[in-house]
């Protein structure tokens, strides 16, 4: 029995057909108040966004005044949160065993988040009745569940599964990874040119949304639920059907123009990368001449950087990019140049995560140690060769 044939014969569907990151709601529109990272916004007052009813999309989050670029507008603890499982097996007793442990209003949170029925497996049904055979379930009073109320806590159980897997994102906790569920941050849809970034800030151990850009009162906040900036439409297209069942229609969705943008924005990628790893087979396969040295690497990094904008798509992708362009200059000696990239992506990092970025310190990771270690103590430019021979190690440390 597919995962589909499951839901149906379980009528566990959505009635209202909402899309993922959409909850149901009594209300029509719901507020809450957030913390803001941006000390520009932090005299205004009453909640920067609230959850309304879209004519399209379900539910989705919404500016309800002028939020400036680099604003925090969701920060919060996860629902639910399991550290990542060996099989999948083990997932489903992580996760029944997790949610036996929920408040009445946590577990209502998390019932009420879209339910992909594409993320269910045959035998995750076979599993959750293997949980409850051994283990007992109590009602709100401390009653055991017996019979027909068993068998309805279990076809529960199986679609609040459904809703944790298709809402989820990781996180790092106690140094492991895993993926929790989020109450606020589920709300938010999906755009391929998203004006938000969101990420599990491990230095404050909070899950956060930062808008990418100035963002008009009544305007919705939008992140991608995708990883890779420059897939095309329809690689898009297929992956947000398979993992979130619905099409998106955003202006890159829709835009030819959009559409070239991305793709010579993956052959810039591709020259970068094979010009890194020192690879020249694959540029000649596509029939592209490979990059000879580090100038013309910076040159084809800025350009890249230069599309993203235009794009709109301010990411932790152009902050690599950034870092990019200012490890090159360095091996190029323009010290001036290799500063202003740092700064560039230290400030859009800033936007993206906040200023809170001391998880990042491992590796060099952070744009605001890789400003220190280029700079040398108290921002003195360093001696050129000791710089140089610095820098070398800790390129190849990261």
């Amino acid at each position: 029995m597919d995962s589909a044939s499951l839901m149906e014969q379980l009528h566990l569907e959505d009635q209202d057909g909402s899309f993922p990151a959409d909850a149901t709601s009594s209300s029509e529109h719901e507020s809450f108040v957030t913390s803001q990272s941006s000390p520009d916004t932090a005299e205004q007052s009453g909640p920067m966004v609230e959850v309304r009813k879209t004519d399209t999309m379900g539910y989705g989050l919404f500016a309800t005044q002028k939020i400036p670029r680099g604003t925090r507008v969701v920060s919060e603890k996860p629902i639910l949160q399991m550290h990542d499982p060996e099989y999948r097996a083990q997932l489903i007793e992580r996760f029944c065993t997790m949610l036996s442990q929920l408040s009445s209003e946590e577990i209502e949170t998390l019932s009420q988040l879209y339910c992909n029925p594409k993320v269910f497996k045959e035998e995750d049904r076979d599993a959750i009745l293997k949980w409850y055979n051994a283990n007992s379930v109590t009602d709100a009073n401390g009653q055991e569940l017996k019979g027909k109320k068993r068998q309805e806590s279990r076809k529960k159980t199986l679609r609040r599964l459904g809703c944790f897997l298709t809402n989820c994102s990781g996180i790092v906790s106690d140094g492991k990874t895993g993926r929790g569920v989020f109450a606020l941050f589920s709300r938010i849809n999906h755009s391929c040119v998203p004006n938000a970034r969101y990420g599990w800030n491990e230095t404050i151990q909070r899950f956060t949304v930062h808008v990418s850009r100035d963002l008009a009162p009544d305007e919705q906040v939008f992140i991608s639920y995708l990883p890779l900036t420059y897939d095309s439409r329809a690689t898009r297209a297929e992956q947000l059907e398979e993992s979130w069942g619905f099409e998106c229609a955003c202006v890159a969705c829709s835009d030819p123009a959009s559409e070239m943008a991305r793709v010579k924005m993956s052959v810039l990628q591709l020259l970068l990368t094979s010009y890194e790893q020192g690879n020249k087979e694959v540029p000649e396969i596509m029939q592209l001449e490979p990059l000879k040295n580090r100038g013309e690497a910076l040159l084809i990094a800025d350009q890249l950087a230069k599309l993203l904008i235009s794009e709109g798509l301010v990411s932790m992708e152009l902050v690599k990019i950034y870092r990019t362009c200012s490890q090159l200059s360095l091996w190029l000696d323009d010290l001036d140049e290799a500063t202003e990239y740092a700064e560039k992506a230290l400030d859009i990092e800033h936007c993206l995560i906040g200023p809170e970025t001391e998880h990042l310190r491992e590796g060099l990771v952070g744009c605001q140690y890789w400003l220190e270690k280029m700079q040398g103590p108290e921002g003195k430019p360093r001696g050129l060769k000791r710089r140089k021979r610095d820098m070398r190690r800790r390129l190849n440390s990261v």
